[in-house]
């Protein structure tokens, strides 16, 4: 039986390291035409509020929570792309916990073109209130 471990730890490695060629080759492949370097601001909640409340009366912006149930760590850097540091928010209880708590990562749409992380706050407060831990990176 431990024979039959090993090789099953083997098929596991080495379906590891395809998928990860593959997602690789696949990322390297993904467009760069457009990307231009500035953050792009078409695109903001009112905007699109107003654009939608025309088909969808009875919409409303999500507003942030500030509530001191909730724990708050913003613009923590967790890695560099040249010269430019990527930053996160965490979101979580205030109440500490030794239990394990579950974890939501939060990435914002855009095609890393438009938009950020911060228009998810209010979701990342809300489930931070429901007992999970908010990470909202860029």
């Amino acid at each position: 039986m431990q024979g039959s471990g090993f090789l099953r730890r083997s098929k596991m490695k080495k379906f590891i390291f395809i998928s990860c060629l593959f997602f690789a080759s696949a990322a390297s492949a993904q467009s760069t035409a457009g990307i231009t370097g500035v953050a792009d601001t078409g695109y903001n909640v009112q905007a699109e509020y107003r654009k939608n409340i025309k088909n969808y009366p009875g919409i409303s912006i999500a507003e942030e929570i500030n509530s001191s149930e909730i724990s708050v760590e913003r613009n923590i850097s967790y890695c560099s792309v040249g010269s430019r540091k990527l930053a996160l928010d965490v979101f979580k209880p205030a109440n500490q916990s030794k239990t394990k708590r579950k974890a939501i990562i939060i990435i914002h749409g855009g095609g890393w073109r438009s938009g950020n992380r911060t228009l998810h706050y209010p979701l990342a407060q809300k489930l931070a209130l429901m007992g999970y831990v908010c990470i909202t990176p860029e």
